[in-house]
C-alpha cells in the first residue's frame, strides 16, 4: 500500500499511519476512487439505504481488511477511506427506515491507495 497524496493531511495516509482503534467504535473501510475520497473529507462518507451496502465494518483492527480482491473494488487508483465510528452510531446507520445515509467526515482517521 502506498502513501495517499493530498491538500489536507491530517489523517493517516497509510495503513501503519492509522491511529489505535479506540474501546467503543468500529472500523469502517470503504474503497472508492481519488475524487469520492477527496469528497469524503469535507462532506462524509454517503451511501444508500445502509452503510454495509458499501463500506465493511469491524470492532477488532487486527481483523480489518484494507483491500480486496473484488475486481470491483481492486482497480488502478483505488483509495481505502477509513472513519472510526461510534459503535452506538453504527446502529444507526444499519437501520433502513433510520440511517442518515451519511457518515460525518470528523470520523475520518485516513485515505491511502490500495497499490504502488
Amino acid at each position: 500500500m502506498s502513501e495517499y497524496i493530498s491538500k489536507r493531511e491530517y489523517f493517516a495516509t497509510s495503513i501503519d499511519k492509522l491511529p489505535p482503534l479506540k474501546e467503543g467504535f468500529q472500523r469502517v473501510v470503504h474503497i472508492t476512487n481519488k475524487n469520492s475520497a477527496e469528497e469524503v473529507k469535507s462532506s462524509g462518507l454517503n451511501y444508500s439505504g445502509t452503510l454495509s451496502s458499501t463500506a465493511r465494518s469491524w470492532s477488532r483492527v487486527e481483523d480489518c481488511e484494507y483491500s480486496s480482491n473484488d475486481p470491483r473494488f481492486s482497480f488502478d487508483g483505488a483509495v481505502v477511506v477509513v472513519m472510526d465510528v461510534p459503535q452506538e452510531e453504527m446502529r444507526i446507520h444499519e437501520n433502513i427506515e433510520k440511517s442518515p445515509e451519511n457518515v460525518p467526515a470528523k470520523y475520518l482517521v485516513g485515505i491511502f491507495n490500495i497499490k504502488n
